[in-house]
């Protein structure tokens, strides 16, 4: 299929991380950023700020059946989400280098009129320990009518 959405776009992120030994936290971060459709890929384009303001570049590409985050800037890592699938990934700080292994447990993507939407669960372990567990969607709209051609 084929989605058509206008180059600007808001990119929305809200969920739950689970860090082992203390409280579920709430992911809140909305943006804007650039979409394309390209060789069979959804790709998103956008730039966060942390609490401290300093600015990460993130590139999403995602099709039905997994999803790819690349970050760089204040850190950078490649992620790779497939349902029910194990990868890893490097994640570099200015604390240093941390390997995680990525435990996806359940990949979800939603296209409708109007907006893209991605269910993600997954666990981060590090060292074979159990790192974090992470419960997102994310939502990607812009000014609608969206055009979807199957």
């Amino acid at each position: 299929y084929f989605i058509k959405i206008p180059p600007i776009l808001g990119v929305q992120y809200w969920g739950y991380i689970s860090d082992i030994g203390y409280d579920r936290e709430g992911i809140l971060t909305k943006t804007t950023g650039t979409y394309s459709f390209e060789n069979g890929y959804h790709k998103v384009h956008y730039c966060e700020l942390d609490e401290h303001g300093t600015a990460t570049d993130n590139t999403l590409l995602f099709s039905n059946e997994k999803m790819e985050l690349s970050k760089s800037g204040s850190v950078a890592a490649h992620f790779l989400f497939m349902s029910l699938e194990n990868t890893y990934t490097e994640y570099l700080t200015a604390f240093g280098k941390f390997v995680f292994e990525i435990e996806s447990e359940n990949y979800h993507l939603e296209i409708t009129e109007g907006q893209i939407t991605i269910n993600l669960i997954y666990k981060l372990f590090n060292n074979n320990q159990l790192f974090s567990k992470y419960e997102l969607s994310i939502c990607i709209c812009g000014e609608p009518p969206f055009t979807l051609n199957k």
